[in-house]
């Protein structure tokens, strides 16, 4: 009875994520293109599940938005920011910050 429950238990344990408030970002350029402002040209937004256009867009401006994360990831996404390039980040975007968690590559 003991066994099988502590197997029950692991099998509950692993079905549960991680960190589940943890998500893929796209961080930079958008891909929309438009020729007259405001246009979303760099953004945040969320990949689309099939990895297929259009990501979910879920901010854009001119500057990067507060954000957390190591200097070393908030100097990498500044750059990519500054050259409207992408960058895909694991974290969250809540409140207006942007969380960095990791640097997975470019978009």
């Amino acid at each position: 009875m003991k066994r099988s429950l502590a197997a029950l238990l692991l099998v509950f344990a692993s079905m549960v994520p991680a960190q589940a408030d943890a998500t893929q970002l796209q961080v930079g350029r958008t891909g929309i293109l438009c020729y007259m402002a405001p246009c979303p040209w760099r953004g945040i937004a969320e990949p689309a599940p099939d990895g297929a256009d259009p990501a979910r867009l879920l901010w854009s401006g001119d500057e990067l938005p507060p954000m957390t994360g190591t200097p070393a990831h908030q100097r990498e996404l500044s750059r990519a920011w500054k050259d409207f390039d992408c960058l895909l980040v694991a974290g969250g975007f809540e409140g207006g910050v942007l969380r960095v968690d990791d640097i997975l590559g470019s978009c």
